[in-house]
């Protein structure tokens, strides 16, 4: 195994946020991402019979070109050679079969896989000397957080999760070299950090005792704190741990009925989940997309949609003794731990939605409980301090409890919310409360849109677009608010954005087009998107597109990842889409396409002469997707009038040159990662590839 080096980040970038915590465990982000391990196949699946921290050194190579890769359902047969276009190098097929969004099972993946050498414990410290604990500052009261010694794991609990890992694997599976305590504290502070920064965190910090919870919610804390690092040591360990975590669940809820409500069972859950769906393994997304179909049950079954009956049984008085105060203190922690986990599933499973392009498992009407709390009464150390800072927010007794609906209906509602409430978190949740609707929209328009023989014209556009309108506006006003209340944060930013992008544009078609599910299905959809290109609707998704790069290069450090990382290729492949088009358009011409009717020659005939007309060779007009709106951009989005560019770094440059679109997301999630990262995460990493071979689709 390559010996690890270590080097202080000298740049600053990530000292800047760390510094505003509290938290004393701070490390340099650009550790995790030097590295220097060679390329991985993902679809080897994590054996338990190998070295757990070090782990199998993987072969996958993106540009790999091998003929015997990819599913055999989409060969390509002898009429392909008049079909469409072709990429140069491999197929667009062969290379999806390699991408995030395509796992097609072959022999390797249950092959054995060989081990490497083991990590050493001088290896170990070497990781652990990236934690900088201060014991002279902890004692001096300006370090160590007074929760944060909850979040450790002793010796005993160490062996209660290498029996759990033992007892949920394979019988030829034998684990030689766990990981020591002092590993799994580090993990577990670092998942601890992540939470408080976390724009819903579901874990009640304050009073979490490690030792103390069951194991398979420990397995996922550890699980989740080794998504944060982009070092194959460390996420290796969380995706091994994955398999062992989700069987072990299965088995404790599968024994007795009664477990499925209980709240860290939930917990562990959606943890795990979470972190297999933005890993960029797919035999982990794979499992973990499936897996999730089993939250929205376990929160239906529990009763936590409707809590309102249990609303006013904690309400703190100014009578109350200590130990009343205690017990509704505790009685209020559990109620809002179940109400963030739902919000958490929530969020992410529209988020899953929106980047898995699926349909949503949650609804937005079935989120009938109350608001959540706000921060600093989440983080509250004690009863005390909760109960003296709720006192001090309450205003007076509500006449009625106000929920998520209510936000998203009316999102000036945002501004006449108590203190009482996290309304940040509420704006975030409501802007993913229109997500299913989006989708819904979508659907409508795929269906009135009918079949390409349907000669009859659809009769309902106006209805179709004055929904689309109504939606535009709801996420338009909640970013509004949000932006004058000083609470739109860049999450909320990148999410306001995409929804309005695929207000615009189906990203369902996009993947069909590019090859995601076979020429067949490619050849079907260039007919409808080359209709879509002749419209408004290619300027209003490609604005949105460049704000949505706009939003993203404001995100804190080592954030932009998992659905914000997927965001930023949905958004690139938006921008490329209509030069794609133009290659598709000039290929088919020059292949002699079979004949056409009427209708299908005089679409195809006005495309071309669009495409024709002569550009300017001077850099005028051009219109920033990624700046500030301005006069420029709202004439492009009234007619067009433009040339459509980027900003990068100081130099604007038109998307005519395509080579910009895959040198903009490499430089936002290298820079979000550290500017001397060598790696990236792997979901971050493939989907920079991806990019980069699906502009090698319009031919400049």
């Amino acid at each position: 195994m390559p010996q690890i080096e270590i080097e202080r980040s000298t740049n600053g970038h990530t000292d800047n946020i760390l510094s505003t915590s509290a938290l004393p465990w701070m490390w340099d982000n650009n550790f995790f991402s030097t590295d220097p391990a060679p390329d991985f196949d993902d679809d080897i699946l994590m054996d338990l019979d190998l070295d757990w921290t070090s782990f199998v050194q993987l072969d996958y190579d993106l540009n790999c070109n091998d003929p015997h890769v990819g599913s055999p359902r989409y060969t390509r047969g002898p009429d392909d050679s008049n079909s469409g276009f072709r990429p140069r190098g491999p197929s667009v097929r062969e290379f999806f079969s390699q991408s995030l969004w395509l796992w097609d099972p072959d022999a390797r993946d249950s092959a054995s896989t060989e081990e490497t050498p083991h990590l050493s414990e001088a290896d170990e410290r070497v990781i652990l000397s990236t934690v900088h604990v201060n014991n002279a500052s902890t004692d001096k009261g300006t370090g160590l957080s007074p929760w944060s010694a909850g979040f450790s794991c002793r010796s005993d609990t160490r062996d209660a999760l290498l029996l759990m890992v033992q007892s949920n694997s394979a019988r030829t599976s034998a684990v030689r070299c766990f990981p020591s305590a002092e590993v799994l504290n580090f993990l577990l502070k670092a998942f601890a950090f992540q939470e408080a920064l976390s724009r819903c965190s579901l874990l009640h910090l304050p009073s979490f005792k490690g030792d103390s919870c069951k194991i398979e919610l420990l397995s996922g804390l550890i699980i989740a704190g080794s998504t944060s690092f982009s070092n194959p040591q460390i996420w290796k360990l969380g995706l091994a741990l994955q398999d062992p975590t989700r069987i072990a669940l299965y088995k404790v809820l599968d024994r007795q009925a009664l477990t499925w409500q209980n709240m860290e069972l939930l917990q562990a859950q959606i943890l795990w989940i979470e972190a297999g769906l933005w890993s960029g393994v797919r035999c982990n997304m794979e499992v973990a997309e499936s897996a999730a179909n089993s939250i929205p049950t376990m929160i239906r079954r529990t009763g936590v949609y409707n809590l309102m009956s249990l609303e006013n049984t904690w309400v703190p008085l100014p009578q109350d003794d200590d130990n009343t105060l205690k017990s509704k203190w505790a009685k209020w922690t559990q109620l809002e731990s179940f109400r963030r986990c739902v919000i958490r599933a929530f969020i992410n499973d529209i988020q899953a939605s929106a980047a898995y392009a699926r349909s949503p498992r949650f609804y937005s009407t079935e989120i009938m409980f109350g608001l959540p709390s706000a921060h600093d009464l989440w983080n509250a150390p004690d009863h005390l301090t909760w109960t003296t800072a709720l006192l001090a927010k309450r205003t007076g007794t509500e006449q009625f409890k106000l929920t998520l609906r209510d936000i998203f209906q009316d999102p000036s509602t945002l501004r006449s919310l108590s203190r009482e409430y996290d309304r940040e978190l509420c704006a975030f949740s409501a802007l993913h409360c229109l997500w299913p609707q989006i989708v819904a929209l979508q659907d409508s328009k795929s269906l009135h849109r009918g079949h390409r023989s349907n000669k009859r014209p659809s009769q309902n556009s106006l209805w179709l677009e004055a929904q689309r309108q109504d939606l535009y506006q709801r996420l338009a006003d909640i970013r509004d608010t949000s932006s004058v209340m000083g609470i739109l944060t860049c999450e909320a930013r990148v999410v306001c954005e995409i929804f309005m992008m695929a207000l615009y544009v189906s990203f369902v078609d996009i993947e069909k087009l590019v090859g995601r599910f076979g020429l067949d299905e490619s050849r079907l959809t260039t007919p409808n998107l080359r209709t879509w290109s002749d419209s408004d609707e290619p300027w209003h998704a490609m604005w949105h597109a460049g704000q949505v790069l706009k939003a993203a290069q404001d995100m804190k450090p080592s954030q932009l990842r998992g659905f914000y990382a997927v965001a930023v290729y949905q958004a690139c492949i938006v921008l490329a889409l209509p030069f794609m088009l133009e290659a598709i358009s000039k290929t088919s011409r020059r292949q002699s396409p079979e004949p056409q009717n009427d209708a299908q020659a005089g679409c195809e005939q006005h495309t071309h002469n669009r495409q024709e007309i002569p550009r300017p060779r001077e850099e005028t007009n051009l219109v920033v997707l990624n700046g500030e709106e301005n006069m420029q951009v709202r004439m492009y989005l009234l007619n067009g009038h433009g040339r459509p560019s980027l900003i990068l770094g100081n130099e604007v440059t038109p998307l005519s040159d395509i080579s910009v679109v895959p040198l903009i997301i490499s430089k936002i999630l290298e820079s979000n990662h550290g500017t001397g990262a060598d790696r990236l995460p792997p979901m971050s990493e493939k989907l920079v590839a991806l990019v980069k071979e699906l502009t090698k689709l319009t031919g400049h």
